[in-house]
């Protein structure tokens, strides 16, 4: 059994486009969708060898409070540390996961999440998210 790990981050001041760069519009999807595209044609063509699974976990942190984007209403969710196989790992306790199975089930977790995300306005953006936004898949 081999795994991998990688993030993606975007960082820079508000209005600068990084959810853009992120996410995208469908038309010009952003960095997540064209990953993601790219891992199931990937799996897709390993598919007659392995079984797979993939899963999408999706949380913001905002005012120092951490939710569940795929539940609506979510409450304050904590990060924990557990010990396995000798090395320690952070999760966020309590997080839902998603199984997805094509890009198109990709998109609507992303959409249901965008819908569940804190947002205000701020003086560069009518619509800022005002949050940092967490996408976790697991395969």
């Amino acid at each position: 059994r081999r795994g991998l790990m990688f993030a993606t981050v975007a960082y820079g001041q508000r209005g600068w486009g990084k959810t853009f760069t992120m996410q995208g519009p469908m038309s010009n999807p952003g960095v997540n969708i064209r990953a993601l595209q790219t891992l199931f044609t990937l799996v897709t063509e390993k598919g007659e060898d392995y079984d797979f699974e993939m899963g999408i976990s999706m949380f913001e942190i905002y005012c120092e409070q951490i939710r569940d984007l795929l539940i609506t209403g979510s409450g304050n969710l904590n990060i924990r540390q557990e010990k396995r196989a000798g090395r320690v790992h952070n999760y966020v306790d309590g997080l839902s996961q998603q199984v997805v199975t094509s890009v198109e089930d990709v998109t609507r977790t992303i959409e249901l999440a965008n819908q569940n995300r804190s947002t205000a306005s701020t003086n560069m953006n009518q619509h800022s998210s005002r949050s940092h936004l967490i996408m976790s898949v697991d395969v």
